[in-house]
């Protein structure tokens, strides 16, 4: 996962952030995230059914990540970044 995108972008993905219609999906990819990153699910087994759908929705909603995982104090959705990492080609 890079950084936040240019300044900017920030106003037009700051709109998109404060709509709440992706909130419940993305909630549902942390806890996923959550699983295989502290091992209550097996992260090899997962990546072989879900890791290409995974990363794809990470990329596709990487703005709404990138702003909640900007905070310094307690970043959001740390897991996705975390899986993301390991799962992704690049």
């Amino acid at each position: 996962m890079g950084i936040l995108p240019e300044h900017s972008s920030r106003p037009r993905f700051a709109k998109r952030f404060s709509l709440l219609a992706w909130l419940p999906a993305i909630n549902e990819v942390a806890s996923i995230s959550a699983a295989f990153v502290h091992g209550v699910a097996d992260e090899e087994v997962g990546f072989s059914i879900i890791g290409r759908t995974f990363c794809a929705a990470v990329d596709a909603d990487y703005d709404i990540i990138a702003i909640g995982h900007s905070e310094d104090v307690h970043p959001h959705y740390e897991s996705i970044v975390s899986l993301y990492k390991i799962w992704s080609p690049s």
